[in-house]
């Protein structure tokens, strides 16, 4: 579920398919970060939290936990693919970080996923790949911000025509003029 405030209105829209009887949740805080970090920041709200990602068992925490920092690293590395923080940035790693948050179940955080992913394959000149993951991105946003949202146009463009992006082998060959990376 994403969800938006402005003025007294909330939106909520559901970010994939929910089933009859599901619970819906509102998350106050940044879902992604690890168990200690979320609990520690809802205590701030006055509660302690118990939904399933908080009630994992010590075991299942710490590979949840190990995933969400591998998220973390995954994410300044794709968006900072000179400082990377040791990660080797292959065509692979925003398909790697789509994967992890399937695995943790944080559906509302796919759109950039996805977009990270298309966008990572289009610096290394894969079409079919930044074609599939760039319609993805453009699904994903549209569900969870609107058909306003900032990344669509160009996923849209990602997605028709790669080659004529700006990322467009930007890791291979230094792109339309700009530095190799």
């Amino acid at each position: 579920m994403q969800y938006h405030i402005r003025n007294l209105t909330i939106t909520a829209n559901a970010v994939r398919d929910i089933a009859a009887g599901e619970e819906l949740t509102i998350s106050y805080i940044d879902a992604s970060m690890p168990r200690a970090e979320r609990r520690e920041r809802l205590q701030w709200w006055g509660f302690d939290c118990t939904c399933a990602q908080c009630q994992l068992s010590g075991a299942a925490a710490a590979k949840s936990d190990a995933r969400l920092h591998r998220i973390s690293h995954l994410k300044e590395a794709l968006d900072n693919p000179r400082g990377s923080g040791g990660i080797l940035i292959t065509a692979e790693t925003g398909a790697e970080l789509v994967k992890l948050y399937e695995e943790e179940r944080l559906d509302m955080y796919l759109g950039k996923g996805h977009a990270r992913a298309a966008l990572n394959y289009a610096v290394f000149g894969d079409v079919e790949r930044a074609r599939v993951e760039a319609g993805k991105a453009v699904d994903a946003l549209t569900r969870e911000y609107g058909p306003l949202a900032v990344d669509l146009p160009s996923m849209r463009m990602l997605a028709e025509r790669p080659e004529e992006h700006w990322t467009w082998k930007l890791r291979r060959t230094g792109g339309k003029g700009g530095p190799r990376l």
